[in-house]
């Protein structure tokens, strides 16, 4: 079986390259699907978005996600403390780590090697869905459960809500900033 590693020459050229080792061996060197991606300052700057997009998600998942007034004072829920009511039972809070931390790791592999940060439109939609469980849940069962105890008047969406909102909406500006800028930068590649 023969072994794939990345070799500079091989993936600046984009075309992959029969080397022979000094054991005699041949090996294939593979482009990678990262070849070609340039650094260029615009980019730089849409992969920042990407991070600070997760990290906002990240923060967000320690913030008041739900809050509810009661006649004897307000209260408030965060992403940690929220479970999901059916099977499994799971904390829903590890759900947004999980989405924010890939967002950042996206980001900063881009800023070693150009190409990953368009990935992070993945956890952007997986977090747009997220998003809307959560409202819609308030709306419904969560909603009866915080209804239950007596005095209660209203409940809205918190801060740690509205800033995982502003999280996705940020990577999702730096995942297609992304994709522009590179098409700005290799204006050969357009179809006529």
């Amino acid at each position: 079986m023969r072994r794939l590693h990345r070799q500079p020459d091989a993936t600046v050229s984009g075309e992959a390259v029969d080397r022979t080792n000094e054991q005699g061996a041949g090996e294939i060197v593979a482009r990678e699907w990262t070849a070609g991606k340039q650094r260029s300052p615009s980019r730089r700057r849409f992969a920042r978005c990407v991070i600070l997009g997760g990290a906002c998600i990240v923060v967000a998942t320690y913030l008041p996600w739900v809050m509810a007034r009661y006649g004897f004072g307000w209260w408030s829920w965060t992403g940690m403390q929220l479970t999901y009511a059916h099977f499994p039972p799971i904390t829903i809070g590890y759900v947004s780590l999980v989405l924010g931390g890939t967002a950042v790791w996206t980001g900063l592999m881009d800023a070693r090697r150009p190409g990953h940060a368009e990935l992070g439109i993945i956890p952007a939609g997986v977090t747009a869905l997220f998003l809307w469980f959560i409202d819609s849940s308030l709306h419904a069962h969560l909603g009866e459960q915080i209804s239950r105890y007596s005095g209660f008047s209203v409940a809205w969406l918190g801060l740690g809500y509205w800033l995982m909102m502003a999280g996705t909406g940020l990577i999702f500006v730096g995942a297609v900033g992304v994709v522009v800028a590179d098409q700005v930068a290799r204006p050969s590649t357009y179809i006529a």
